[in-house]
Order: C-alpha cells, then sequence, then structure tokens
C-alpha cells in the first residue's frame, strides 16, 4: 500500500501503519531509556505483560522481553515522538474501549516483531481469534473519526 500523502486526514490505514511503527521505535529504545519498558506504555495498557508472560521470559522486574526482539539501531528523536504522539491517540480516543487499544497495541506489536497479527492477542481470544481482527478495525474507525474531527493530518 501507499503511504497517505501529508496533509490528508489520518485513515485507518495510516493509523496502523503509525501503530506499528510506534511499537518498533519502543522496540528500538536503549535498555536504559525510561520509555522502555510497561511502565511507560499508555497507562491503560499496562497489563500489556499478561499478552505475553506465558511464554515469553520475564525480566527481573516482571516484565517480559526476549532479547531477539530488540532492535539494534537506537530510535530518532522524532520517531520517539511519533510513538508518543500515537500513544497520546489511544488516551484521548480510546479511554471508553480499553478493549480496543490493548487488541490495537497487542497486534501492532506482534506486527512489528514479525508474528502473526493473532499471536499478539492469542492469551485473550483462545476460541473466537477473528473476534480481534474486528475489534483492531474498530478501534482504528474510532481513531480516524476522533483524529479527524480533531483535524489531525497525516505527517
Amino acid at each position: 500500500g501507499h503511504h497517505g500523502e501529508a496533509g490528508c486526514p489520518m485513515n485507518p490505514d495510516e493509523i496502523w501503519r503509525r501503530e506499528v511503527e510506534a511499537q518498533d521505535t519502543l522496540l528500538r529504545l536503549p535498555e536504559s531509556h525510561p520509555g522502555r519498558l510497561k511502565c511507560s506504555w499508555p497507562s491503560i495498557l499496562r497489563d500489556f505483560a499478561d499478552a505475553v508472560h506465558a511464554e515469553e521470559t520475564r525480566l527481573a522486574d516482571g516484565c517480559p522481553w526476549d532479547p531477539s526482539w530488540t532492535r539494534k539501531s537506537p530510535p530518532a528523536a522524532r520517531a520517539i515522538d511519533r510513538m508518543h504522539e500515537v500513544w497520546a491517540w489511544h488516551e484521548k480516543y480510546l479511554m471508553t474501549n480499553l478493549q480496543g487499544a490493548q487488541v490495537l497495541q497487542r497486534m501492532a506489536f506482534a506486527e512489528a516483531i514479525g508474528k502473526p497479527l493473532l499471536w499478539g492477542v492469542r492469551t485473550i481470544f483462545r476460541k473466537s481469534r477473528w473476534t480481534a481482527y474486528r475489534i483492531r478495525d474498530k478501534a482504528l474507525d474510532t481513531l480516524s473519526a476522533g483524529l479527524s474531527a480533531d483535524n489531525v493530518i497525516a505527517a
């Protein structure tokens, strides 16, 4: 797909790319960075650890992290700003849809580390996993509508 042109409204496809980019940026933060662990994730999503607790290793502080997920090159300052922008969208537009925010972020995380999207939500939807796609798409639509109403455009 093509990237949205700068100056255009944020459509769901563009927002999804930003969600995955935000997760990739998070993976590039050095371990010492205060934004590295789940404590810096949006407050509504601090239970992210639950998403991967079963299979993945836990760090000493209880945050699961597979070293293979870490990227070698650190993110540019601009990328970190863009990541925080995405987190702010979640807090502003998805506070009434916490499940949507959770599913959206877990699926974007899976995409960022090269896993199937449903891997990200495997601990939530063991039976009806296609439900996850519907929830993700509804969350993207909610974000798109909110950003459009606030005249936020693709950058």
